[in-house]
């Protein structure tokens, strides 16, 4: 296991080098005597790298928490690498961007257009019997199958 002196007196040579930590983390250091962590690993049979940044700017113990939660994606199904390319754009959606919140945004707009009497319909109809089953559902959440299910508790709700 490395310590962070090790880490610091780890000069540079000729050629890139690695110092193993444990777990598949390590330090590699560049002919430049630039350090950045990275962990090997595999997913989908075959042996991916994963770059964690350089050192000193990412320390030894954060490096280690880094490889800990990589190894509990990748214990989860989930490539690291992956879900890191993923993560801006998952991110850059509003976490109150469900579907209740669309669905008001929506009625709000159309509204005017409606009778007083139908707007208040279809707003009863939606707290009543929409949003109790979809509100909280985001906008990734499109598929076939959960469709057909709600819609057949729609279906069989007595009226």
């Amino acid at each position: 296991m490395l310590t962070d002196t090790g880490v610091k007196t780890a000069k540079a040579r000729d050629k890139a080098y690695r110092l193993a930590d444990s777990e598949g983390l390590f330090i590699h250091v560049m002919p430049t005597g630039k350090k950045f962590w990275r962990m090997r690993y595999r997913s989908g049979g075959k042996e991916q790298t994963l770059t964690f940044g350089p050192y000193p700017s990412v320390s030894l113990r954060e490096a280690r928490g880094m490889r800990d939660n990589a190894k509990d994606m990748i214990r989860q199904g989930v490539d690291p690498a992956q879900a890191g390319k993923l993560a801006p754009v998952l991110s850059a959606a509003r976490e109150e961007d469900n579907f209740e919140t669309v669905a008001r945004e929506w009625y709000e707009q159309r509204k005017d257009l409606w009778r007083p009497r139908h707007a208040h319909d279809v707003i009863h109809s939606l707290e009543r019997d929409v949003f109790p089953l979809v509100g909280n559902f985001h906008r990734v959440w499109r598929s076939r199958s959960r469709g057909r299910f709600l819609r057949g508790r729609l279906l069989a709700r007595t009226l």
